[in-house]
């Protein structure tokens, strides 16, 4: 990979100017495959250009297109706390890395036509405006356990976060080094995405200055490989307003998208899998989801592992879902997997923070790609890992009732069919929902916050 960038930045006149080179145009060059990791552009002040060279192989290809947009960054707001001083821009996450300033940041996802591959992106982050104010600016907190903390782990992890508060902290360099930074290549459902990191603020720790960044300017180079994957056939009403709501140009794609093939609903747009001895204690929720209007399917884990090849079963249920979820397919939206773990199994996910591997059912619902270039990228059945390029779109909605006791699933489907006829709305308006993203490669609490807002109730 290649970047280079040089550049100016002028406050303007009624604030103090900005002598570094922050105004800046940076390439990224991409040659044949967007690798995993966020390749940066934009402010490094202390050297005029700098550059990484890939040695990947394979013919180069022509620039075939490319989209442009222009991110508004909108008004921040700073406010004083005991721990230091918070910015805060509106729908805007944060850099969340331990021990390191806790800056607004937001990850926006960019649209280019099916089966396009990216060449280069370039960004341009405008004019920075000094504040004139200095800023004791709060690092992020360090992540801590709700109930029994492991003491190792705890101590690895405090020191994690005083190396990177000390390396940070202990120094005038602008943090983060970057404005603006490619994350990866992704997709929802029939989109083709590329994800940018912007963070609208740098900041100098010694020195206390801050300076902002009111709008970035994004360009992405594409080309299509000589056997560019199908296009899929996706375009249920429902799943298009989410698409809506993340794809930050969606307005341009209906010019590479097919729009047809979609009706109101998918043939089968809510899959229950279960096991054989569970289909009659799921009946009466499917029964009551069909009544609702909608067009549910029940299907066991013994027909899937007959129908579709993988590893394991875990690897056979998720082909099966990249298979049908599409529109011109079954058009699903929603899973409910019944039954316990160790029937109806989660996918343990090779991460670990002192506390084990967990198991997630994410991996039912991140379907962009097959395990050979996602979960499993390098082949080594260790899901998940750092190197895997997971992209953390949900094509569809996921759930379980994690019991295989066909008494136990029975009363569970009963509650919840109960849940949904009483007529008394006040309590069903009353809930808690928790969840977080640490992952550096997350936008953290935007993502969350659209999550939340997806939820219908009743």
């Amino acid at each position: 990979m290649l970047f280079t960038g040089k550049a100016t930045v002028k406050g303007p006149n009624t604030m103090k100017a900005v002598t570094r080179n922050d105004r800046r145009t940076i390439v990224v060059a991409l040659l044949l495959a967007l690798t995993l990791g966020a390749v940066s552009a934009g402010a490094d002040p202390g050297a005029d250009e700098q550059g990484v060279r890939s040695g990947g192989g394979g013919p180069s290809r022509a620039t075939e297109g490319s989209v442009t947009v222009t991110v508004p960054v909108g008004a921040y707001e700073i406010t004083r706390t005991a721990q230091g001083v918070g910015v805060s821009v509106d729908d805007f996450g944060y850099l969340l890395v331990s021990g390191k300033p806790k800056l607004p940041s937001k990850i926006v996802a960019i649209a280019i036509p099916p089966g396009a591959e990216v060449v280069e992106v370039s960004f341009d982050v405008g004019v920075g405006v000094a504040l004139p104010e200095t800023y004791d600016v709060a690092p992020s907190p360090l992540p801590r356990v709700i109930g029994q903390e492991d003491p190792s782990a705890y101590e690895r992890n405090k020191q994690t976060y005083q190396d990177n508060f000390n390396s940070v902290y202990g120094s005038d360099d602008v943090y983060p080094q970057t404005t603006a930074s490619l994350v990866r290549s992704a997709h929802y459902r029939k989109y083709n995405l590329v994800d940018v990191r912007i963070t609208p603020f740098a900041y100098r720790p010694l020195s206390g200055r801050l300076t902002y960044y009111p709008q970035l300017s994004v360009r992405v180079s594409y080309a299509f490989p000589e056997r560019p994957r199908h296009t899929m056939v996706d375009n249920l009403p429902s799943t298009e307003r989410i698409a809506g709501e993340i794809v930050f140009n969606y307005d341009q794609t209906t010019a590479w998208y097919p729009q047809d093939g979609g009706g109101g609903r998918g043939t089968h747009d809510f899959v229950i899998i279960t096991l054989d001895s569970l289909t009659s204690s799921v009946a009466a929720l499917a029964d009551w989801e069909t009544l609702k209007g909608r067009t549910v399917e029940v299907v066991t884990t013994s027909w899937i592992a007959s129908q579709y090849g993988g590893y394991d079963l875990a690897e056979r249920m998720r082909n099966f879902l990249r298979d049908k979820y599409p529109s011109d397919q079954w058009g699903i939206q929603d899973v409910l997997l019944v039954g316990h773990y160790d029937d109806v199994p989660m996918r343990r996910a090779w991460q670990d923070q002192g506390y084990g591997k967990p198991e997630t059912d994410y991996y039912y619902a991140e379907l962009s790609l097959p395990d050979d270039e996602s979960w499993d990228a390098d082949g080594d059945h260790q899901y998940g890992e750092d190197s895997d390029p997971i992209d953390f779109y949900a094509e569809v909605n996921v759930g379980r009732i994690p019991w295989s006791d066909p008494v136990t699933v029975s009363s569970i489907c009963d509650k919840s069919i109960a849940y949904e006829s009483n007529d008394d709305p006040t309590f069903k308006k009353n809930m808690l929902l928790l969840g977080s993203f640490f992952w550096s490669d997350t936008d953290n609490a935007v993502r969350n916050s659209s999550a939340v807002c997806s939820v219908g109730i009743g």
